[in-house]
């Protein structure tokens, strides 16, 4: 409900009917059981939701970005020169450092470094 009053605008809701949040009166009237499940899990869910909506906004976004034709063939660009680059240093490596390298890519890959001697 909405009153003008000499160029002051007054809104006043009575209930939640209209799709919007409850009141104060309907969140004290719930099942105690409803109150717990809130408060014990409610933050929970709230963080996961803030992470769900920051996800799907920068999806959006390289989506975007990625629908750019010149945007799209400097990322393809980046990652040959990234893989083209670390093909070189382990060429150019010692031995001793290839083999070190291979193993602690292998161990942050996950898995593939643990031998049963290790």
């Amino acid at each position: 409900m909405s009153v003008k009053n000499g160029g002051l605008r007054v809104e006043c809701r009575l209930d939640s009917a209209d799709g919007g949040s409850p009141t104060r009166a309907t969140r004290l009237l719930q099942k105690p059981l409803e109150k717990w499940i809130d408060f014990l899990y409610g933050p929970i869910f709230r963080v996961i939701g803030f992470f769900y909506r920051s996800y799907i906004a920068n999806r959006a976004r390289v989506a975007k970005l990625k629908s750019n034709e010149k945007v799209a063939a400097f990322l393809r660009l980046m990652a040959i020169l990234i893989l083209v680059g670390w093909i070189l240093i382990w060429f150019f490596a010692s031995e001793e450092s290839r083999t070190r390298l291979v193993d602690d890519v292998k161990q942050s890959i996950g898995g593939f470094g643990r031998s049963s001697d290790q």
